[in-house]
């Protein structure tokens, strides 16, 4: 299944899908500075980060695009999209009865209906193809390890003067790579303050003329053109439509962990305190049940506070945003390239009278000028390998490579992933 060829006066269709090797957190952000977005954008306030068309030009194209829709046994109503005019189009109208590649019955899309609706305008989602392209799999990565959360991306394709969706708000940060085309964004001052994927707290639950009066006024419109980057924090309205005659983009989410995941992880654990294994007293009994609650919160507070409940929940929130997607195989050779993962926050060098010290939350560790130059070489990527270290350091010098990258272990600096 492929997409209409969108090449047109007005656009240049270049590029293919390639290895994007060296894609990182702050690559991405550049010129913005991580210490800058951390402290005056994410989670405040929509970003534009204009680039040149080449920025993005070996993560995705068209041709990749068109490689996988005509995967079609990826597809069902429940992976793919349609939306004309900004109304879903039912997938009964492009899709048959058939079974999936793991033998379940689903609506499959058939390729002529689905050219059919994008000749008619129509934008086209792919949903969760974070990992289906080597250029969108680096993306993933180097946003999972920048803002530690489960990271998801859609690929969308829209056409000139046909909505997708309406002024909405998401209930994860964007991040949204233009890669084709061009597509003017609306953004506006509306802001729904934290949602959540669940009923009441989402965009799904408002109906079109709530969001409207939600949305509130215009604070920005945004033309994106090729190579250009948009973060917008959750919660925040905004609608986009094509304004060449076909675009393409990738729209990054970004899911941070809540307090709401902090409750569900207590009620696993809190089975090891007794207290919460008593039954409850009579509900006749208020008095009783007053007491017996305030009992059961300053237990809570007791867990909440236990420096090793924080250190778990890191440990948790760590296996969260790894667990899928990160790992590179390198078939024939297997667990000879150990990988890590480059921890930012509260790391820093301090200049020392010989080299260094690596400053980090848990440890303040010494190193010599040959130490600070292969630390400073690999600085900038979000993970490390085994042979990206040694590509930094002095050749035959086996045993003083182990020892830097144990100090780095140690001082919690790298972590394995």
């Amino acid at each position: 299944m492929s997409a209409p060829d969108p090449r047109s006066s007005d656009e240049d269709v270049t590029g293919q899908g390639a290895d994007s090797g060296g894609v990182s957190f702050q690559t991405l952000l550049e010129p913005v500075s991580l210490k800058q977005f951390f402290a005056e954008v994410y989670g405040r306030r929509p970003l534009h980060v204009p680039g040149s068309p080449q920025k993005f030009a070996e993560l995705f194209s068209w041709p990749e695009f068109n490689r996988l829709l005509g995967m079609s046994k990826l597809w069902s109503d429940r992976s793919m999209k349609l939306v004309l005019d900004g109304r879903d189009v039912p997938p009964s109208s492009y899709s048959v009865s058939g079974m999936t590649r793991e033998g379940t019955r689903a609506l499959l899309p058939e390729a002529p209906k689905v050219e059919a609706l994008l000749g008619r305008g129509a934008t086209i989602i792919l949903d969760l193809v974070e990992t289906l392209a080597p250029g969108i799999a680096a993306v993933s990565r180097a946003l999972t390890a920048g803002t530690g959360s489960v990271v998801v991306c859609n690929a969308y394709c829209s056409f000139k003067a046909h909505q997708g969706f309406l002024s909405h708000f998401d209930t994860t940060d964007v991040f949204a790579l233009h890669i084709e085309g061009s597509k003017v964004w609306r953004i506006y001052e509306g802001f729904a303050a934290y949602p959540v994927d669940m009923p009441g707290y989402n965009s799904s639950s408002m109906t079109p003329e709530e969001h409207s009066s939600a949305r509130g006024k215009l604070a920005m419109e945004i033309e994106m053109t090729p190579g250009d980057l948009l973060y917008l924090p959750r919660g925040q309205y905004h609608e986009a439509l094509a304004s060449s005659r076909a675009s393409l983009h990738l729209s990054f989410g970004a899911n941070r962990a809540t307090g709401l995941d902090f409750v569900n992880l207590l009620s696993r654990w809190l089975a090891e305190d007794p207290r919460f294994r008593q039954s409850l007293p009579h509900f006749d009994d208020l008095n009783a049940q007053r007491e017996h609650l305030s009992a059961l919160g300053e237990a809570l507070r007791g867990w909440a506070q236990s420096p090793e409940v924080a250190e778990k929940v890191c440990d948790w929130q760590r296996s969260r945003a790894f667990r899928d997607g990160i790992h590179e195989f390198e078939i024939p050779r297997v667990n000879e390239n150990p990988r890590y993962h480059v921890c930012r926050i509260g790391v820093a060098l301090e200049e020392a009278p010989r080299g260094a010290v690596l400053v980090t939350p848990s440890a303040r560790t010494p190193l010599d000028e040959i130490e600070v130059t292969a630390f400073e070489s690999l600085r900038i990527q979000d993970f490390v390998d085994r042979s990206s270290i040694a590509s930094t350091w002095p050749a035959g010098d086996s045993a003083g490579l182990e020892q830097f990258v144990r100090k780095r272990l140690d001082a919690e600096a790298i972590k394995p992933v």
